[in-house]
Order: C-alpha cells, then structure tokens, then sequence
C-alpha cells in the first residue's frame, strides 16, 4: 500500500500494487504507475484532491474504472486505448475544486 500526501512527484517500483492513497491539498502532484505490476488481478487507487491538479500515469495495458465524485473540479483521460479485461484498477475518491488527468504510457 502507498500513501502519498506531499504535493510533488512519485514514481511507484512494486511488483505487487493493490492499493495506492493520494491525498494532495493547495498543490501539484504526478504519480508515475508506469513500474508498477498488479498481481491480483486488481488494485485501488483512493484519489483526495482538493485545490490541486494531479496527474496519474497509467499503462496503457490496464483496464481502469473510475468512480470519482467531483465538486467543481474534473478528471480527464489522455491516450487511452482499449486494454485487456485484467488487471483492473479501480480509481475512487473525491476532486473538489481541482482537477485530475489520467495519462496512459
């Protein structure tokens, strides 16, 4: 499990994610997934974003379901192709007065 609550960048190395936390408050933040290797089939990453931009970037080979509420703030996707069934990545959580790109590498 990764619990990132600075505003800068981060790149996860785990050959096992299942869960990661991402708190960014008045700030920036990036999140380089990219090395990052699902082993059950399927992980979490709980988003709380509040007067911040956060960029996620995910490969493009897994299946993302997002389930984000959103209060005056908006989560986009770029680059993203059709992926395979598994693993799948469910993206939760809360954007309030901020924004959140999902990037697919």
């Amino acid at each position: 499990n990764y619990y990132l609550q600075l505003c800068s960048s981060m790149d996860i190395n785990t050959e096992n994610l299942e869960r990661a936390n991402i708190s960014c408050s008045f700030g920036a933040m990036k999140v380089y997934f990219d090395n990052a290797l699902i082993q059950k089939g399927q992980a979490v990453i709980q988003l709380d974003v509040s007067f911040s931009g956060v960029e996620l970037y995910i490969p493009k080979s897994w299946n993302t379901v997002i389930q984000v509420n959103e209060s005056l703030g908006a989560i986009n996707e770029k680059n993203r192709k059709d992926a395979s069934q598994v693993p799948v990545v469910m993206i939760k959580g809360n954007i309030k007065f901020g924004g959140v790109d999902i990037i697919y590498v």
